[in-house]
């Protein structure tokens, strides 16, 4: 993880703004090493700087909570996903599905 975050702050740097995709892709780090403190830091750094979260964002922030049994916060995340995406994918279905198994 810390290679990737490393790699995220020499891009920044050089000045190359990050997109929603580089975000996501830090994000998932953070989420697939349970660290979902430092996912959400990311998550607001990108509201911060007026980049919108992707449905592939909200799945990687959903399934990450699901997979740490963390009811509340998937919930909250996967009702935030509904409000803002018009439809949503079977992976945030999944993970929500799984969060409460």
């Amino acid at each position: 993880m810390h290679h990737a975050r490393e790699t995220f702050e020499r891009m920044r740097a050089r000045g190359i703004e990050p997109s929603s995709h580089v975000y996501t892709s830090l994000i998932h780090a953070y989420a697939v090493g349970r660290d979902m403190e430092e996912a959400l830091s990311c998550v607001r750094k990108m509201k911060e700087e007026g980049i919108e979260m992707s449905l592939v964002t909200y799945s990687i922030i959903v399934g990450g909570f699901a997979k740490m049994k963390n009811t509340e916060a998937a919930d909250h995340w996967f009702k935030e996903a509904k409000e803002r995406h018009a439809t949503l994918n079977a992976i945030i279905y999944g993970s929500i599905i799984y969060a409460y198994w």
